[in-house]
């Protein structure tokens, strides 16, 4: 894909990074001269120097070929205006960062396809760790009501060589839940099919709704009676 990232501060690079590692034709933008020769002399990143929000600049780019652009600037207001450039050049795709939650409802008017909230990200993952020590991982899900979550299965746990059918379909697990990924020690992932055994060890992804998360958790934790 060919992919412009607005904004080079450091969740644009190591965006840009992780694309360009991926084999994405990836061009930088952003207004510090440092910051775009780092990236080329280091990474062998596309960059251009310029104002991300000048639309002499985004045809620099070239964000009219482009099979996505997204905003990464620190301001809501300039993610906006990028997005509106872009969209008007014919850029397939638009995504962009949201600072401020009370942008969320402007930035959909302004069509972007998607926004990613980062003060919403952090929160919901923080109250998930706070409420729940046993997770590793979340993603608030939806409007808040959902979590998609990963916990370690102890080696002893009473789960520990059952298959997911045989867990899904216990009483005690919520039908509100589903085990929806298992990552083996060696850091291989698979989709699980009902005869997929649960071994200690292994990292589970669960979705689930939000009051079914610790009863799930307690199911897929708890360890045998000595």
């Amino acid at each position: 894909m060919r992919i412009v990232i607005v904004g080079g501060g450091l969740a644009g690079t190591n965006l840009a990074l992780a694309l360009g590692g991926a084999g994405h034709d990836v061009t930088l933008v952003d207004r510090d001269p440092s910051i775009a020769a780092r990236g080329f002399a280091e990474h062998g990143l596309a960059a251009i120097v310029g104002d991300g929000t000048d639309p002499r600049v985004l045809t620099d780019a070239d964000v009219g070929r482009a099979d996505v652009v997204a905003a990464m600037l620190r301001r809501d207001a300039d993610n906006l205006a990028v997005a509106a450039i872009a969209r008007s050049f014919g850029a397939k795709r638009i995504l962009a960062r949201l600072r401020d939650p009370a942008y969320r409802t402007i930035y959909a008017r302004a069509g972007i396809d998607q926004v990613f909230g980062e003060i919403e990200t952090m929160v919901g993952a923080l109250s998930v760790a706070m409420e729940h020590p046993r997770v590793t991982h979340s993603m608030v899900l939806g409007t808040g009501d959902s979590i998609a979550f990963e916990i370690v299965v102890p080696e002893r746990a009473e789960v520990a060589g059952r298959t997911v059918r045989e867990i899904g379909t216990s009483q005690e697990f919520p039908r509100g839940a589903v085990i929806a990924g298992i990552a083996a020690e060696n850091g291989s992932v698979v989709a699980p099919r009902g005869d997929s055994v649960v071994r200690g060890g292994h990292s589970v992804l669960c979705v689930s709704r939000r009051e079914d998360v610790a009863t799930t958790i307690d199911l897929l934790t708890r360890v045998r009676a000595s």
